[in-house]
């Protein structure tokens, strides 16, 4: 039986600007390949998203943290970006909030069926967080731009653990991708100095890195392995544990 990876490229969009979507955008259509984006704010570019539902798939990314712009409690967030993404099945997320009856509110209350706020870069099975009558499909990422350039150990190579078959999930967010960040203070830096939803191109050109970091990541991933990628609300066709053969 021959049992090939799934490859599930995602993005928190963080309320990255436009121009930063597009650009993503162009590397994934150059090899024709699926993605997630979790979604925090409403814009153009998101709605052109929405638009290519063959290959890209919506989910929402509330943001529960104090002072968030979603609301102050978790149903107001919940709300709130569930009025901008009123399709979405799945979810991760902001700062990869989480609790038990957190996850049970996003399934009863707000259809959301798949959550992805969990790194675990050794798990890579989906699991079923069953209570009562309720149930959620957990689903761990592997690979993150932003723990791997705070990582003591940071490699910009794909790890050979990350190319075996199952479902393995990227996260990546398109700001790291337009600077290509490899120092995370930087970025803090940049977002102190300029909000990054007015962050234009020129202002990241005068800071972005030009070695290896998440853009050539992302786009030697999506080179080798374009033909794999799948949404993420795509693991809810396939029964826990089973994996499917070609």
């Amino acid at each position: 039986m021959n049992i090939e990876p799934q490859v599930i490229i995602t993005f928190d969009l963080d309320w990255s600007p436009d121009w930063m979507i597009e650009d993503v955008c162009r590397i994934l259509d150059e090899y024709n390949a699926s993605s997630t984006w979790f979604v925090t704010h409403d814009s153009e570019a998101v709605r052109l998203l929405r638009l290519r539902s063959d290959k890209v798939e919506l989910g929402i990314h509330p943001n529960c943290l104090p002072g968030s712009s979603h609301g102050q409690t978790e149903r107001e967030a919940l709300t709130h970006i569930r009025q901008i993404v009123p399709e979405a099945v799945s979810m991760r997320t902001h700062g990869l909030y989480q609790s038990t009856a957190f996850l049970l509110l996003a399934a009863a209350e707000f259809g959301i069926k798949l959550d992805s706020s969990i790194f675990l870069p050794s798990i890579v099975e989906p699991f079923d967080l069953a209570v009562d009558t309720m149930c959620i499909r957990r689903v761990p990422f592997v690979w993150a731009d932003d723990l791997t350039m705070r990582s003591p150990a940071v490699s910009w190579e794909v790890p050979d653990n990350l190319r075996g078959p199952g479902p393995r999930v990227f996260a990546f967010h398109p700001f790291h991708i337009a600077l290509n960040t490899v120092d995370y203070s930087l970025y803090e830096k940049m977002k102190a100095e300029c909000p990054l939803p007015r962050w234009t191109k020129s202002f990241v050109a005068e800071h972005r890195n030009g070695a290896e970091g998440p853009s050539e990541f992302l786009q030697a991933l999506v080179r080798s392995s374009a033909r794999n990628t799948r949404r993420i609300k795509d693991l809810l066709e396939q029964r826990v544990g089973a994996r499917s053969s070609s």
